[in-house]
């Protein structure tokens, strides 16, 4: 996959626009975008999407998104007077449309099609819910995914007996190596959520105790 091998190539120094727009299309399909086949794949799958909630973070905290060069170029955002201009097929155009047209003596079909400039205000909240939103659900896509994994569970019959004859997922070298892939597993999970926690929109401790 092109944006699989664009983000793994480090010495194309991409920007912070081009790796948010190469993540999200990678994390779009999350079924195939978590590889869970095996420890390793699956701490680097998740090392992916760190970085990517990371960049997803410093975007919905931004105070100025309309000031912000790669903010501008991936949004396809612009200061107009005191306000932004959202062009039409942006990520946040359909959400902006809708809050102008509800304050505005126009009909929404007048609207259609054509730029609108909500208040910074209202366009830097509209602009942190919306990317928190998906965020979030992408979060929960994961998090269905990785409660169903046995990777890192050890095996308790060669625990308790030092053989195991069983066919199954367990794991039976449960040596540094082991601990440490485990521990990172965990950890990450935490890290993601933490940089959801930080766009402020998401009720933190419900969360947390569904991760539990």
């Amino acid at each position: 996959m092109l944006s699989n091998h664009v983000l793994r190539s480090h010495s194309l120094g991409l920007d912070k626009a081009v790796k948010l727009l190469a993540l999200d299309y990678f994390f779009d399909d999350m079924s195939s975008a978590l590889d869970v086949s095996s420890q390793t794949v699956i701490v680097s799958s998740l090392e992916l999407f760190y970085e990517y909630s990371l960049l997803i973070r410093d975007a919905a905290l931004d105070k100025a998104p309309w000031d912000s060069p790669w903010l501008c170029t991936l949004f396809q955002i612009e200061k107009d007077g005191e306000g932004v201009r959202i062009r039409p097929g942006t990520f946040t155009y359909e959400e902006s449309r809708k809050r102008v047209s509800s304050r505005v003596q126009s009909s929404e079909k007048h609207l259609e099609d054509t730029a609108v400039s909500p208040s910074r205000e209202e366009f830097a909240r509209i602009f942190t819910r919306l990317l928190s939103e998906r965020l979030d659900s992408r979060i929960r896509w994961k998090d269905r995914m990785t409660s169903r994994l046995h990777l890192f569970d050890p095996c308790v019959h060669l625990a308790l007996y030092g053989r195991c004859h069983r066919d199954h997922i367990g794991a039976h070298e449960l040596d540094e190596g082991w601990f440490n892939q485990r521990a990172r597993f965990h950890l990450q999970q935490i890290v993601i959520l933490d940089n959801l926690h930080d766009c402020g929109l998401v009720d933190f401790p419900s969360r947390i105790k569904s991760q539990r």
